[in-house]
């Protein structure tokens, strides 16, 4: 519930502070958006489908324990026209979950079995910004990833007769909507923040033009 309030208030404010640039901006030469330049977007995100994976622990599970890595990510993006980008964005995400099962037998005796989950996802997409409003110092874009995105599953367990059913993508395709910023302190380096429907739903970090 905290993520989804989160969430909806970094949209009012990207609204807020997008229609405020938009109005502000008067000319070309004063946008930090502008034709023919690079731009670089280094992003660690929130995913918040981590925390379903945790229902491949059975309902007896003991000492759950949990290791996320990213989604961190890197967005490459030349622009094409003052308004349309084009580019490619790769992102890794990895997310561990161990937990215990203790099994009493006839005879009274006490077996501990140990479970291991890993899964690993990559993605790789090309990419289509839309820049709706810019200024001196803030960029505002709606954009459009899509490409190969596949998630590789490691199970481990001392327990040789438990099987483990876990979903498997009949395709190794992605597609990502979203909207994001960037706020630039000088004229190659600033922050940018992105909210997305799909992995990462939410994510910043560090934007750079060239």
């Amino acid at each position: 519930m905290t993520k989804l309030k989160l969430t909806i208030v970094s949209i009012i404010l990207l609204f807020s502070a997008s229609f405020k640039c938009q109005k502000d901006a008067k000319s070309e030469g004063e946008n930090i958006v502008q034709k023919g330049k690079n731009y670089v977007n280094v992003y660690y995100g929130v995913n918040i489908f981590t925390s379903l994976f945790k229902t491949v622990a059975s309902k007896t599970a003991v000492n759950i324990k949990t290791l996320a890595i990213g989604p961190v990510g890197i967005v490459y993006e030349h622009l094409v026209t003052k308004n349309f980008g084009v580019g490619a964005e790769f992102s890794f995400t990895k997310f561990a979950i161990t937990w215990n099962n203790y099994f009493i037998d006839k005879n009274g005796n006490l077996t501990t079995f140990n479970y291991n989950v890993n899964f690993t996802t990559v993605r790789a997409f090309l990419r289509a910004n839309f820049h709706f409003a810019k200024s001196e110092k803030f960029d505002a874009y709606g954009f459009l990833s899509g490409g190969y995105r596949n998630t590789f599953v490691n199970f481990t367990s001392t327990d040789i007769g438990y099987t483990i059913k876990l979903l498997s993508l009949p395709f190794n395709f992605g597609v990502k909507p979203g909207m994001g910023f960037r706020y630039f302190f000088t004229p190659s380096f600033g922050l940018n923040a992105e909210i997305a429907i799909g992995t990462p739903i939410i994510c910043g970090g560090l934007a750079f033009k060239f």
